[in-house]
């Protein structure tokens, strides 16, 4: 049957010329939306915190806890059931499935992107142009946790080449719904780039691309897999960066699905629909790279970011085995400058926890959602040391996307342990002298209360 006949029977179909196929359009779109969750999607796998998984999880398998949950959504009908959504102009909650062992968030939203239907000639400037118009399209997003291991994974349909929404957005707001809806944030990411390094080390079949960043600090990429010669693949000595690969089923080798890897955000995109079994294979081996820590803290890479610390991409992760071997839970950090938006991302983008935090010309954006991450135990203080003067922090908001003014003008978070003073007279460089570490740095780090300084006027050095 064509396409166009298809479409024609289910029109049929649905106005109700064929009694003996009873088949309601709720009911077609609930089935479309079941494909969707092995559809194309762009992946991002969590975990949740060691420190509260088990309480948790507890909470999340009472049903009477996730049923309080969803009324508080105004979605009490779509536990265990689906709700019909069509057409919404932000996401709403469309089912929530759940038992002792799963739990699955369905919501739906109507997207917007451009298409592209023509290059014109702007009479005026004599260049060609695109002429583009708006199409709307609905979308399913999936947010699911498995109740035993806190594992869990947000799946969000894939999106157009120009969407009116980027996919960091898309994130962002579904995330925000999780937290909202559970009351609890499960989302800590796993590392895609020691799945990278794997699958090339490994020589993985049907590579299509990849791209490497070396120890010395340059790059490398190609098409298929590597081979042999690549000496410094072959030792080692690169962190992954991005790869797309054909994966193929474990018991169909003809069933293969295209993959795109992408370590800067540890995501991935899934190009082409697939079996419910190879989706949750798929999911599984990738995850199991991603979480295998002798990948992550490989002697060979462990040894090249010693030598040369440029290989900036896998620092964090070494960090990490540093303070667990010296039975550090978690470091503290002083950050000033770039280096506070640095901290910032890490924290929101890639999950590192902290003790406690020093800002100090912070260029982070003033809404950025410390009382959040407080009161998710993702970091336990902050402090942050303003200059009234700071010309710097007050110029690169124009310059630096996603950026703020919060080193002059304090954060918009006003939670009890984020501490933040303003020094009139400082400018962008005038906290680094002993007396502002001894006064109030070191006590601030030891969990005593910073001192008060003498005076504002600017420091002698």
């Amino acid at each position: 049957m064509s396409l166009d006949n298809l479409r024609d029977y289910m029109i049929q179909v649905l106005g109700g010329l064929f009694p003996r196929h009873p088949v309601q359009l709720s009911s077609l779109v609930a089935g479309l939306d079941k494909l969707q969750e092995c559809g194309r999607q762009h992946v991002f796998l969590y975990r949740m915190a060691t420190d509260r998984r088990e309480e948790s999880l507890a909470q999340l398998r009472d049903e009477a806890f996730i049923r309080r949950r969803i009324e508080g959504c105004d979605a009490a009908d779509c536990l265990n059931s689906n709700r019909f959504i069509w057409d919404t102009e932000k996401p709403e909650l469309a089912a929530v499935r759940h038992n002792q062992e799963h739990l699955l968030l369905q919501w739906v939203e109507t997207r917007t992107w451009m298409k592209k239907t023509e290059t014109q000639v702007d009479p005026k400037t004599g260049k060609k142009v695109d002429v583009s118009i708006p199409q709307n399209e609905r979308a399913c997003t999936f947010f699911h946790i498995d109740l035993r291991t806190g594992r869990s994974e947000l799946l969000i349909q894939a999106l157009h080449e120009n969407p009116n929404q980027s996919l960091r957005r898309e994130v962002e707001i579904y995330r925000q719904l999780v937290t909202q809806t559970l009351g609890l944030d499960p989302c800590l990411p796993v590392t895609l780039e020691p799945v990278i390094r794997m699958l090339l080390i490994d020589r993985t079949p049907d590579i299509r691309r990849w791209i490497v960043v070396l120890a010395s600090g340059g790059w490398l990429d190609g098409h298929d897999a590597p081979g042999p010669d690549a000496e410094q693949l072959k030792s080692g000595e690169f962190a992954g960066l991005e790869l797309h690969y054909d994966w193929h089923s474990p018991d169909a080798a003809k069933n293969k699905v295209r993959v795109r890897l992408f370590a800067r955000t540890d995501h991935f995109d899934v190009h082409s629909p697939c079996r419910p079994k190879d989706h949750r294979a798929l999911l599984a081996e990738i995850r199991g790279y991603g979480e295998d820590e002798e990948s992550i803290l490989d002697p060979d890479l462990r040894a090249v970011a010693e030598r040369d610390p440029s290989l900036y991409l896998v620092m964090h992760k070494l960090d990490l085995h540093f303070s667990r071997s010296q039975g550090i839970e978690r470091c503290s950090i002083i950050a000033h400058s770039f280096g506070t938006y640095l901290v910032a991302a890490a924290i929101e983008i890639y999950g590192l926890s902290f003790d406690k935090i020093i800002l100090c010309g912070s260029i982070v954006r003033r809404d950025f959602p410390w009382s959040r991450f407080l009161h998710e135990g993702r970091v336990r203080k902050v402090f942050n040391d303003c200059g009234r003067d700071d010309l710097w922090v007050k110029l690169v908001v124009w310059c630096v996307k996603d950026s703020g003014a919060s080193g002059v003008f304090k954060f918009m978070d006003d939670h009890r342990r984020l501490l933040q003073h303003v020094h009139s007279e400082w400018g962008h460089s005038d906290f680094f002298y002993l007396h502002n570490y001894n006064k109030r740095w070191i006590p601030f780090l030891k969990g005593e209360k910073p001192q008060e300084i003498e005076s504002d006027a600017k420091p002698g050095k």
